[in-house]
């Protein structure tokens, strides 16, 4: 029997933006399968759009000084049109609206659930009873995770039971306060409750005989991260290349049984060249008013190599029928792709 599983809009985002993330393909084969049928909501959509549209906004702020735009037409001939931040904003959550709604329709087959289904004063219950999502703590901010839960919640029965899956613990009670709702915090818990197995040592020793054909994909997806400095206040890494890459294979689940389809589960260790940037905290000031060091003078930076340990990754991959090769379909940092290393303290050159 096809699953039902909602995905709260944290997961979704780390899909990425074309939901090419390993897991975001694996769940498109699980799709097409018909293994699993995604439930979502309207105002789901809305919230990985606001969440997208937030990140561009900030990234383009610069367009909205004058002193921008000033110097814009004074250097390079360009005069930058005036735009508000209000319209620029229609125009970004606009496109990443319109995107998102094509994408739940054309590759996860699934109409949104609407919020203008749910009561209002069936929320408004819950947010004065101290039920559901605000059974920890009655925050305004929890209304939109109120109708959310309280749409997917009208979609779950005995004999279609839903998979929610979220890192959001403000879901928890709600969930245990529910019927035929099952809480799962990561797209591996996923896997368990769809009974995918492991496969068996004999495939994962064949995997593990292709762990060089990943590392052009991995290096690929690390290069895209900023890595924070474990041992420098505020120093922010810029990876500029990989190499000297152990990748260790942890889990590894065949998708469907009829193909050479598997997800993996594992972390990587690497060497960095990195660009780093960061205030001169050697030569700081004491503030005795405001307990703090206070930097001055001219930043420090260079290029140095660094030691990258255990980020915990996912692969979505396809094995040849004779199991002679190989294809990497994508590499991804898992999580929140928070990445961290020690500037100073594990230099290799």
């Amino acid at each position: 029997m096809t699953a039902k599983v909602f995905i709260d809009a944290n997961k979704f985002l780390q899909f990425g933006k074309n939901f090419d993330k390993s897991e975001a393909l694996v769940l498109k084969e699980l799709v097409d399968s018909e293994l699993i049928r995604v439930v979502t909501t309207d105002l789901t959509i809305i919230e990985i759009a606001k969440r997208w549209a937030k990140k561009d906004l900030e990234a383009l702020e610069p367009l909205f000084k004058d002193d921008f735009k000033g110097r814009a037409e004074e250097h390079l001939g360009i005069n930058l049109p005036a735009l508000t931040r209000e319209e620029v904003w229609q125009k970004i959550f606009g496109e990443y609206h319109k995107r998102l709604n094509q994408k739940f329709v054309l590759e996860f087959k699934t109409k949104p659930l609407t919020i203008n289904d749910v009561p209002p004063l069936s929320v408004l219950n819950d947010y004065t009873h101290g039920k559901g999502v605000f059974s920890e703590s009655s925050k305004k901010d929890q209304f939109p995770d109120a109708f959310i839960f309280a749409a997917v919640a009208s979609a779950a029965s005995e004999d279609q039971p839903i998979a929610f899956i979220t890192a959001d613990k403000d879901f928890s009670k709600a969930i245990d306060q529910a019927d035929h709702i099952t809480e799962l915090s990561t797209f591996q818990e996923l896997m368990v409750h769809l009974n995918i197995e492991e496969v068996s040592e004999a495939d994962k020793e064949i995997l593990d005989e292709f762990l060089e054909a990943f590392e052009a994909k991995t290096s690929e997806e690390l290069v895209q991260y900023i890595v924070h400095a474990e041992d420098v206040e505020d120093a922010e890494l810029e990876i500029l290349e990989v190499y000297d890459q152990e990748i260790r294979i942890e889990t590894a689940y065949r998708v469907t049984s009829e193909d050479n389809s598997f997800l993996l589960y594992g972390h990587v260790t690497c060497k960095a060249r990195v660009a780093f940037s960061h205030w001169d905290w050697d030569n700081a000031i004491w503030d005795s008013e405001d307990k703090r060091l206070v930097p001055w003078g001219e930043k420090v930076s260079g290029v140095r190599v660094v030691g990258i340990v255990g980020v915990p990754f996912a692969y979505a991959i396809e094995l040849a029928a004779d199991k002679s090769s190989c294809e990497v379909l994508s590499a991804s940092v898992r999580g929140n792709g928070y990445i961290t290393a020690e500037l100073y303290g594990g230099v290799f050159d």
